[in-house]
């Protein structure tokens, strides 16, 4: 079956069509996402916050060279108001293996996010994860 002429001049090879396709301006692009909206304001734990609350905990697994592991890292993160987990930082470390292993695992914890005036706010906190005989 034999397409309209039209249609004949879209189906070309890879190598065909490059030229054309590389000629096209940004207004042909496809259309992109919106950029996300601003960020939003994140306030520290104070009077008249009500903080966070876990709703989903994921417990760090280090798996050491047999040797005894016994400290705590603080980690100060970022909670978004849907609780989500979104920027972790290094207040205090033990080891980098042993700070990447409690950064991968506060990333996967899930809270009921912190309020002010009754509505959902991103806070910033400090949190420790303590790793004994592990």
């Amino acid at each position: 079956m034999a397409l309209p002429r039209s249609r004949r001049a879209v189906l070309c090879s890879a190598a065909q069509c490059l030229p054309w396709i590389q000629g096209l301006s940004l207004l042909h692009a496809a259309p992109q996402a919106a950029p996300e909206s601003e960020e939003e304001r994140v306030y520290e734990m104070a009077p008249g916050i009500v903080a966070p609350k876990v709703v989903h905990q994921v417990m760090p697994e280090y798996s050491g060279q047999g040797f005894r592991l016994d400290g705590t890292v603080l980690l100060r993160i970022v909670i978004d108001s849907k609780g989500v987990v979104k920027k972790t930082r290094v207040v205090r470390g033990v080891a980098r293996d042993v700070d990447d292993c409690a950064i991968k695992a506060v990333r996967e914890w899930r809270f009921q996010p912190a309020a002010k005036d009754g509505k959902p706010v991103a806070v910033s906190m400090d949190i420790e994860i303590r790793f004994n005989d592990m």
